[in-house]
């Protein structure tokens, strides 16, 4: 299990971009390693303030046809309520379980199947990042980005676990097709809110105008994605 590291970069864009003034409400951005401002609106001190936190995911209904689809999503299901009531350990023996129903057992519902395979690496990612074993939780969002690829807290999730775990260099190939000429424009703008292309969202200067956006607060990364 990883160690509990300072908090980098992409644990600070998940957990702390975002705050919510006790004031007024509003919504306020902060900047990485830099002192909390005063609120935008109200002017009032921002030193409590609240970060919002990271949407959670909802796959599409599952309905089965079979005992062990039913075997499946029962599992699931308790992986759910475990995670609700933050007992992580029991909610990852769970999701794995489920995941080995899925694999094992007899489910003809393949795609709704495979929608919900993206929520279960999801969760049990959370679950494990939480626990603070980084490098379990890296393995579990890389699992789940290719179903849920139109889900930016994904890659946000995936990027602060391999920050964590201290992974972030060893997996460049992987992050530069992670976040290659694939990537839904829509979770680009998602990541990287002045981002804006022009023509072929796939083209490699509108894939580096990304990187430039997403990477610039991580000079070192930066770097390697764009040389």
């Amino acid at each position: 299990m990883s160690s509990l590291t300072e908090t980098g970069v992409w644990d600070f864009k998940l957990f702390r971009q975002i705050v919510v003034c006790p004031g007024c409400q509003v919504k306020n951005r902060l900047a990485f390693n830099q002192p909390r401002p005063a609120c935008g609106k109200c002017k009032g001190s921002l030193d409590e303030a609240k970060p919002v936190p990271a949407k959670s995911y909802q796959a599409p209904r599952f309905q089965h046809s079979t005992p062990d689809g039913e075997r499946f999503l029962r599992t699931l299901r308790e992986g759910h309520l475990c995670f609700g009531n933050r007992i992580y350990e029991e909610a990852i023996n769970s999701y794995q379980g489920a995941l080995q129903v899925a694999f094992e057992g007899q489910i003809p519902e393949r795609a709704e199947l495979d929608a919900l395979l993206g929520e279960v690496h999801y969760y049990k990612g959370i679950c494990h990042y939480l626990s603070g074993d980084f490098a379990g939780a890296a393995k579990s969002f890389k699992a789940a980005l290719k179903p849920l690829r139109f889900t930016p807290e994904a890659y946000q999730w995936l990027m602060a676990a391999l920050e964590r775990a201290g992974r972030l260099q060893a997996e460049i190939p992987f992050l530069k097709m992670a976040f290659g000429p694939e990537t839904p424009p829509s979770v680009r703008v998602a990541l990287a809110p002045r981002y804006q292309y022009q023509g072929d969202p796939t083209s490699a200067e509108n894939v580096r105008r990304f990187y430039e956006l997403v990477f610039r607060e991580d000079p070192e990364l930066q770097r390697v994605m764009l040389a």
